[in-house]
């Protein structure tokens, strides 16, 4: 029955009328059904989804008239919600236009001759990222015509990005040819590229050929981006390659960042000043470049106040701005006391340290005491390998002289033995853990390389207004430097970046350290820097540089370490974790390669003490175990006072 129904329409599509005179739209009932059939065809293959908004131009007094013939199909067979407008945004529909407008992202637009710079798209009503567009011309156009490259140029100014065009390529044909915009990979921009001709009525055909792709394909790599910047202070400044100084943020770096993942290629402009702020809310920023398309993005808009931001109409463009690097408060294993104990708890270390002094006090009860005597066991290092020997069951405990005193020396010793290895293991894994934490995802390169995704969060705000964070703050408006900068400011708890958009800050601080500091620090009423970055919205580069923007700058992502931290010490136990960091040598220490160690300890340990338990518990029954077994020709040890 498929089959039928695409015959039909095929047939339809090579055989209606030519003379398509929009003047008398009673003549036009065949072939606007005709052109139905096809229409309903293509928006079956690749406008599958969400609501589809219909454009036409103005035909007369009643254009009401026109539906039977335009789109009944859709309702009736498609099941979809349409909604039909002219070119002056007057609304006909069979539902609530209200309902349907704020969703809808398939558009219909039905274009009389030159009509394309007419077309009037309220970018804050559709969504540019997946947003789909057939165009349906009544242009006599020939396959090669200039036209064509010239009507999808027009398009792309209007923020319509790799639409379908539908136009019959003589007066006296029937036929609708389809066509779609190929951008060029090495500029990477709307305005250069080439037209592919797809076969007519090829949509009519069970294909996916002409499905229109979401995203962008990896032949859009190697790529140029040509970016312009605001040289507004408060700016950072940095050498390029020819010695210039350019205004140079964290905007750039974070640009760098995607162009080297992306392998596209950056070319600087510099544009005049985005504007200063002015006290009634008003300001002007220009944005000349980006409206002509001499620039696909542009950077900086420093400032330090919400207002001069928000006088800005930023209805056309897509803004990068909620760059939240809130200061991550996490301490750091070095070789220092002070930051150990911060790290392994002052009880735990406390505890840890008595057992130490306790374990060698039994050593030495046992060399200068029990065993004094004993040429063998004068010396300490010599009771502490037999013990040990003794303790992972490699050696009889006739190894030491059966004495009540040193039975119980043994016991404590395994004990101590075992709680201290579990002590040891939980320190070495804290330590090597939060070493590597550092230096492993301080910077966003680590963010993107490790393919963190991030965080959002509104909660739980923290304010300062001491005086620690004057001079922190000061010292970020005093910074001249940007590698300084970022090292310095972006990534310890001397500083703040701030999201323009919202007063106050809303990084989440819901864990704190054993001080019951919060390990998130932000500056509350205050912005200390504003990064911004405005891209065209139907940029064919919006969606893949979007993907990577957004993974490092939305929300706050020392939300998503801290986040990090917490899984880590759930599952320590249970997973083997790759953390590793580099030496001087660049030879590799891996906290995984010191598991089997811990492990064979706690084991030999756990069997060690099991027996010796067993083995007290058994003893009146005389039977011959490892820690009692007594050699009948060995003589019995004497001890003198």
């Amino acid at each position: 029955m498929l089959t039928i129904k695409i015959l039909i329409t095929l047939l339809l599509c090579q055989h209606v009328p030519a003379n398509l005179v929009i003047n008398n739209y009673k003549q036009l009932i065949k072939p606007l059904v005709s052109l139905n059939d096809c229409l309903v065809t293509i928006i079956k293959r690749s406008l599958k989804k969400d609501y589809i908004t219909i454009s036409l131009p103005e035909f007369g007094n009643n254009i009401t008239d026109l539906f039977p013939f335009i789109y009944p199909q859709f309702i009736q067979k498609g099941k979809r919600e349409v909604m039909i407008k002219t070119k002056h945004l007057q609304y006909h529909s069979f539902k609530n236009y209200a309902d349907i407008s704020e969703t809808a992202i398939n558009f219909v637009i039905f274009l009389n001759n030159h009509d394309e710079d007419d077309i009037n798209i309220d970018v804050r009503t559709w969504n540019h990222d997946k947003a789909k567009f057939l165009i349906v011309t009544q242009e006599i156009l020939e396959p090669n015509s200039i036209r064509i490259r010239e009507i999808f140029i027009n398009l792309s100014k209007k923020k319509i990005i790799n639409p379908l065009l539908l136009a019959r390529k003589c007066e006296l044909s029937s036929s609708w040819e389809l066509y779609k915009w190929n951008p060029s990979t090495e500029v990477c921009n709307e305005l250069s590229g080439e037209v592919i001709h797809l076969k007519p009525c090829l949509f009519g055909n069970a294909t996916k050929k002409i499905h229109i792709k979401r995203g962008m394909d990896l032949k859009y790599q190697n790529c140029t981006i040509r970016a312009g910047y605001f040289a507004a202070p408060p700016y950072t400044a940095a050498k390029t390659v020819s010695s210039n100084y350019v205004n140079y943020g964290i905007e750039m770096d974070i640009l760098h960042i995607v162009a080297k993942k992306l392998n596209y290629n950056v070319i600087y402009y510099k544009c005049d000043i985005m504007g200063e702020m002015i006290d009634d809310h008003s300001g002007n920023g220009n944005f000349d470049k980006l409206l002509n398309f001499e620039v696909d993005i542009i950077l900086g808009g420093y400032t330090k106040t919400v207002v001069r931001y928000r006088s800005f109409d930023y209805t056309m463009y897509y803004i990068a701005d909620s760059l939240t690097c809130c200061v991550p408060f996490y301490p750091v294993v070095r070789i220092h006391s002070v930051d150990i104990t911060r790290i392994f708890g002052g009880v735990t270390i406390l505890i840890s340290i008595i057992l130490a002094f306790s374990l060698f006090a039994v050593i030495l009860y046992i060399s200068n005491v029990i065993l004094r005597n004993s040429r063998h066991f004068i010396s300490p290092t010599k009771v502490i390998a037999t013990i040990f020997k003794v303790t992972i069951t490699i050696a009889s405990i006739n190894s030491i002289p059966l004495t009540f005193s040193g039975h119980f020396a043994m016991m404590l010793t395994i004990f101590q033995s075992f709680y201290l290895t579990q002590m040891f293991t939980i320190f070495i894994t804290r330590s090597l853990l939060f070493k590597i934490f550092d230096q492993k995802y301080s910077s966003f390169e680590a963010i993107l390389e490790n393919n963190l995704t991030t965080y959002y969060s509104r909660n739980s705000i923290r304010s300062f207004n001491d005086s620690e964070s004057e001079i922190r703050r000061q010292y970020w408006i005093n910074c001249d430097d940007s590698r300084i900068c970022l090292r310095e400011v972006a990534f310890n708890r001397t500083a703040v970046l701030y999201s323009s958009q919202i007063v106050t800050q809303y990084v989440a601080t819901n864990f704190f350290s054993a001080d019951n500091d919060p390990l998130v620090h932000c500056y509350d009423n205050y912005v200390t820097m504003l990064p911004t970055m405005y891209m065209q919205k139907g940029s064919i580069l919006f969606k893949t540089v979007n993907d990577v923007i957004f993974r490092i700058t939305e929300g706050g992502f020392i939300y998503k370490w801290l986040k990090d931290m917490s899984w880590y010490k759930r599952v320590m136990a249970k997973e083997v974790l790759d953390i590793s960091f580099q030496t001087a040598r660049e030879t590799k220490i891996s906290y995984r390669h010191l598991i089997p160690v811990f492990k064979i300890l706690l084991i030999s340990y756990g069997i060690s003490t099991i027996i010796f338990i067993g083995e007290i518990a058994t003893k009146h029954f005389k039977r011959p175990f490892l820690f009692f077994y007594r050699r009948h020709h060995c003589k019995p040890v004497t001890f003198y006072n």
